[in-house]
């Protein structure tokens, strides 16, 4: 019990339990995909959560690593940091020789019917948008079981991306000094405990940024770490596009939960010349599967053969 409270009274910890900067509350989201995606969502109960490093913008992460090598570089430059200096070195110096861990993420959007995430996600094929409740006012959702899951709002403005790594520095600088000063010696002994601690949640900020040119996709993310995936013994799979891409199943998790069924409430077919054959098949589908309160609806956004 003792240990408990030692380690509820570490600032970092607290520091920690403030960065959620990020964190998505709003009542619905979107996944867009296939009518293949959709059978493979449905069946699995789950959806995919693809390795980071493998997928199509290599630059998200960089993007966000370079803002933050920047600005801590300015920092450490300051006297107003003075006593937290060798903390921001200890960050600076492991950003700049980082060897970047996987976080396994999946994409969905605020928008439910948006022409460049059906060009995008569906391509040639018809396409699929379904629409979810999030639920987050249950103890445990499928887009909220912290701190393993946890749906984030990608950030596109450069601007913002630098007040929230400030945010996080200025959180754990603040927390630093208010354990400094009831021990100094026991918080010099864990520079390398609040350098890690500091760096683990800027890079989770790196995660859900990235470029500008993007924001028309409105995108949220549902995140796992290396970390939590081996805690919790989430599977590695592996998939095949234009290489192989690491992933796991979170559909494993939420049946370790006894979550039930995806909380689908409407399915929104994408623009094509077949809406009315396409829409029969999926409520005959989803009754098969007990899904039986479920809206099939169409894009509201004109076809063009």
């Amino acid at each position: 019990m003792n240990e408990r409270k030692n380690m509820e009274s570490c600032g970092w910890l607290r520091a920690l339990g403030k960065g959620n900067n990020l964190a998505y509350i709003g009542n619905e989201l979107t996944h867009y995909t296939t009518l293949d995606g959709l059978l493979g969502i449905v069946n699995n109960n789950g959806f995919w959560l693809s390795d980071h490093r493998f997928l199509n913008d290599e630059e998200e992460f960089e993007n966000g690593r370079n803002l933050a090598i920047k600005i801590l570089g300015k920092l450490i430059s300051t006297n107003r940091y003075v006593l937290f200096r060798k903390i921001l070195e200890l960050v600076l110096f492991d950003l700049k020789n980082h060897a970047e861990m996987p976080y396994f993420i999946c994409s969905f959007s605020t928008k439910k019917d948006c022409l460049d995430l059906w060009k995008w996600y569906s391509k040639s094929e018809i396409g699929i948008s379904i629409v979810l409740d999030t639920k987050f006012d249950a103890p445990e959702s499928h887009f909220g079981m912290i701190p393993i899951v946890m749906t984030s709002k990608v950030v596109y403005n450069d601007r913002t991306k630098c007040k929230i790594i400030l945010n996080d520095i200025r959180n754990f600088y603040k927390e630093f000094i208010i354990d400094f000063e009831n021990d100094q010696k026991r918080v010099e002994r864990e520079d390398l405990v609040w350098s890690s601690a500091l760096m683990n949640q800027l890079i989770f900020n790196f995660i859900n940024f990235k470029h500008a040119e993007f924001e028309s996709e409105s995108e949220l993310r549902i995140v796992v770490s290396a970390y939590r995936k081996e805690e919790y013994n989430l599977c590695l799979h592996h998939r095949v596009k234009d290489k192989i891409i690491p992933y796991i199943d979170i559909g494993e998790l939420y049946k370790k939960y006894n979550l039930g069924q995806l909380p689908i409430k409407e399915i929104i077919i994408s623009p094509n010349c077949k809406e009315e054959i396409v829409k029969k098949s999926l409520e005959e589908y989803l009754k098969s599967k007990s899904y039986n309160d479920v809206r099939v609806s169409f894009s509201k956004i004109p076809f063009r053969g």
